[in-house]
């Protein structure tokens, strides 16, 4: 039994060939599925990349059970490294109740607050995960309070999970290329008792889509005869979920609680110097929002947004949504100089011809 603060939880043992593993999920304020739909999704991705085959103790969801071989042609797809395994488990006959509720998976991040606006009044409680991307205890001391607080002003419950699952996913998939889909499913399944629907936040827009594991085509697969998964907010550029915020009556709440930042918490709430905020201050300063943020403590600095790496795609969008934004909108010569610099990497290997000494005089008037 896998237990946290007095939670109530759940554990399983995983053998992968002479190894074995044990995780476990603690849950506050829900009770938890006994079925093995939530081991399934938890598992099912580790089982291909060490290539299988994945046998489950417990009932499956038939819809899941054949929905598996589905994700499984995606996944392999997108990378062959991911062999197609069997799955056994013994169908389940008797479908329990549908829940209620229906439910958001909530961080405190852009994408978690615009879905949650979006459908404010579908959505009867929130949930927040401990385990996938909080670890230090710091960082733990900041974010509950925070998340608590705005579940209390918005009148909604918080239903409260801490796992260990990323200990022991990390060595099977990369998180968040393959996986991290996956382990969000696994929390909805196992919360299936209290919910019918669980809103996905989505992280890109359709015009930027690319393999991930959170993805339009996975997610709704994980889904079973009692709960529905879906991904949500992928008509909205980031930029312009940031837009939508802004015009929301709860934006000042948001603006006081936005996280997106996973390096800071031990001096504040976001570092102001990660790619992921550099990015959404700039965004903010766009929209001439920025200085009511308070959980930005730092001013921008654009030698940093200069350098800051936008090769990789998944990044890449963001930066150049913020540079199309700032010539659309006019914004200072300054800041669309360090986008340009960003999105064509100046910095990282300087304009052909250009001496390194020029390249650091550009970024010396970005300061």
């Amino acid at each position: 039994m896998f237990e946290h603060d007095g939670r109530a939880g759940v554990s399983t043992s995983i053998r992968v060939g002479e190894e074995v593993f044990t995780i476990g999920y603690a849950v506050s304020g829900c009770p938890i599925a006994e079925a093995a739909d939530g081991w399934l999704a938890a598992t099912l991705i580790p089982a291909m990349w060490a290539g299988g085959p994945l046998r489950l103790t417990g009932s499956v969801s038939p819809r899941l059970y054949e929905a598996s071989a589905t994700i499984q042609d995606i996944l392999h797809a997108w990378n062959p490294q991911f062999a197609r395994v069997t799955v056994e488990a013994e169908p389940r006959h008797s479908l329990s109740p549908l829940g209620g509720d229906v439910g958001c998976f909530f961080s405190g991040g852009v994408d978690s607050w615009y879905t949650l606006l979006k459908h404010r009044h579908e959505i009867t409680a929130l949930i927040a995960i401990d385990g996938y991307d909080i670890f230090t205890d710091e960082r733990r001391q900041r974010w509950q309070p925070t998340l608590r607080a705005i579940a209390k002003t918005l009148q909604l419950p918080l239903i409260e999970v801490r796992t260990n699952l990323r200990a022991f996913s990390d060595r099977y998939a990369l998180w968040p290329r393959y996986y991290n889909g996956a382990a969000l499913a696994s929390v909805a399944l196992l919360l299936s008792a209290r919910f019918r629907k669980v809103y996905v936040p989505s992280t890109h827009d359709y015009a930027d889509l690319f393999p991930e594991g959170s993805h339009p085509l996975l997610d709704p697969l994980w889904s079973t005869e009692q709960v529905e998964l879906v991904h949500d907010g992928c008509e909205a550029t980031r930029f312009e979920k940031i837009e939508r915020l802004l015009e929301s009556d709860l934006a000042d709440l948001t603006l006081a609680h936005l996280q997106v930042c996973n390096k800071g918490w031990e001096r504040s709430y976001n570092c102001g110097v990660c790619g992921k905020c550099l990015r959404t201050m700039v965004s903010l300063r766009l929209l001439g929002a920025l200085d009511r943020c308070p959980t930005f403590d730092r001013p921008l600095d654009l030698a940093k947004v200069a350098r800051s790496n936008g090769a990789a795609a998944a990044v890449r969008c963001y930066i150049e949504e913020n540079l199309q934004a700032a010539q659309r909108l006019g914004a200072d010569a300054a800041l669309i100089e360090a986008l340009r610099c960003s999105v064509d990497g100046v910095y990282r290997r300087g304009p052909r011809g250009w001496p390194r000494r020029a390249v650091n005089r550009l970024l010396g008037r970005l300061r």
